[in-house]
């Protein structure tokens, strides 16, 4: 850590005097300015140094994508506190920091620091390699496009297709300087079912694939990877990291020369540049800030809120396993609300492991006491003759679910299976069978079991739509606030009854 703070050529901080960190909040009248309330906002965990290592120690694990990082960050970082950060060293239960904690100077230097250091012990880094032959563009098949007035497919004599299929008014005007750029030899949009497709690391640690726009080559023999970009997220840095490092491979490999062309709306002008390769030199400041950017700490999240929402969803105290991880979901889901992420369905990936587990519990405590010590095939392969075809089969495939979960102690679709018995005990005798169904039928039929079946079913049908297969991006902030209020009340339902 201290050649780390060295060799970045930062220097110890000062301490200052001590201050009231109180922020004082007032609410005032738009029209009048009358003041309709007033209070003082809980810095949180930053409130005192002795408790900010739990902190910081919480935001660098979930920016740099590592799970339980409290038990060793915490201890490193309150030992760069104390002997590395400022200009003497410090005791964090003394009082004489306190007053630092949520300084800007202090955040960055913690981040500057310890980000790299994290990032080197965990990153392993690959180099890109060509996993088939390539491919020339007019080797492509054939596709379909759509052709209207708001995204229209346009002629172009330099394409190597018969049209141009443009999403924009932006996709258009490029699509004339590429005909016009002295430079330019032939182009082509990336579209189709053949289209390049890189990989990325989303932050929430998830796979994502990113299409550029545009292929253009140029008479020296450059060939353009080109991004038109008229309105920035958060994750254009991570796609034009990977795309330049695509562009680099690719020029390794191949032999021809790959270049990244970045172009910024406001940056475009159709009559400036007169060759695509002035319009790069143009573009290049823009796209190296870009790939210089840094992983940002988030700010630090007031602690009422985490309360606020523990009391909305009806838990008086959390389960104690698992307070943390929702304390991190909480924490993550307005962060990305403040942050404006394209979608805020990664909130929600802490809480899968926890539903599991106590689904799991569920089942063994309910139906497990129920298994015979003799003749296993017989109670999960009950007769269901008498039962439709669509009826048999479901019954079947959670009848396997469960035998796996109880016998072979293999976690199958735990909550799913759950999910299917809770509800097969409410429908009643119309789909009735023996064995595991009927221990199923007795042991769910309770009313804790019908309002937990109700709960679970809401968090099952968002969990489809937005966590696993991801149907459609959440967006809608109020939306996800309160189905992550539905989860965390099913949570304390499902550890009420376990």
């Amino acid at each position: 850590m201290r050649a780390a703070f060295q060799q970045r050529g930062l220097k110890p901080l000062p301490i200052g005097q001590p201050r009231n960190t109180t922020v004082e909040y007032e609410e005032r009248h738009l029209f009048t300015n009358e003041v309709i309330a007033k209070m003082a906002l809980d810095p949180g965990l930053l409130a005192r140094a002795w408790s900010a290592p739990a902190y910081f120690a919480q935001m660098l694990g979930r920016v740099c994508q590592v799970n339980n990082s409290h038990a060793v960050l915490a201890p490193l970082i309150e030992r760069f506190i104390c002997e590395v950060l400022f200009e003497r060293p410090v005791s964090l239960y003394s009082g004489e920091v306190d007053h630092r904690m949520r300084d800007m100077d202090v955040v960055e230097h913690i981040r500057a620091v310890f980000t790299r250091l994290i990032l080197d012990k965990i990153v392993r880094r690959r180099e890109r390699q060509q996993l088939s032959q390539a491919q020339p563009l007019s080797r492509w098949k054939p596709y379909q496009a759509t052709s209207h007035a708001k995204r229209p497919a346009i002629q172009a004599k330099r394409t190597i297709f018969n049209l141009v299929p443009c999403e924009n008014d932006f996709e258009r005007a490029f699509v004339a300087f590429l005909d016009k750029a002295g430079d330019v030899v032939a182009f082509a949009k990336n579209a189709g079912p053949q289209k390049l497709m890189i990989d990325y690391l989303k932050p929430d640690g998830q796979r994502g694939l990113y299409a550029p726009d545009f292929f253009a080559r140029a008479a020296d023999g450059t060939h353009y990877l080109i991004e038109l970009k008229g309105r920035q997220d958060n994750l254009v840095p991570l796609k034009a990291r990977a795309a330049a490092e695509w562009c680099r491979a690719a020029s390794e490999a191949g032999g021809a020369r790959w270049e990244y062309l970045y172009v910024l709306y406001e940056h475009f002008q159709p009559s400036a540049a007169e060759t695509i390769a002035e319009l790069a030199r143009a573009c290049a400041p823009a796209l190296d800030a870009l790939l210089a950017e840094r992983i940002a700490l988030p700010e630090p999240t007031d602690e009422v809120d985490v309360r606020q929402w523990l009391t909305q969803a009806g838990l008086d105290q959390l389960p104690a396993e698992y307070e943390a991880v929702i304390r991190q979901a909480v924490t993550l889901l307005e962060d990305q609300i403040r942050q404006a992420a394209p979608t805020l369905g990664a909130a929600f990936q802490p809480l899968l492991g926890p539903l599991d587990d106590y689904a799991q519990r569920i089942l063994e405590q309910q139906i497990k006491p129920a298994i015979p010590a003799q003749d296993h095939e017989r109670f999960f392969q009950p007769s269901l003759d008498h039962l439709s075809k669509a009826e048999r089969a479901a019954l079947e495939k959670n009848q396997r679910h469960l035998f796996s979960i109880l016998v072979e102690n293999r976690p199958v679709q735990r909550l799913g299976t759950l999910l299917f018995c809770l509800g097969y005990a409410q429908r009643g005798t119309a789909a009735a069978a023996g064995g595991v169904w009927q221990a199923v039928r007795q042991r769910f039929s309770a009313p804790a079991f019908q309002a937990l079946y109700g709960l679970l079913d809401q968090v099952n049908q968002f969990r489809n739509r937005y966590i696993a297969h991801v149907e459609q991006p959440l967006r809608d902030a109020d939306e996800a606030r309160a189905a992550l209020r539905t989860w965390l009340a099913c949570l304390n339902q499902m550890a009420q009854i376990t």
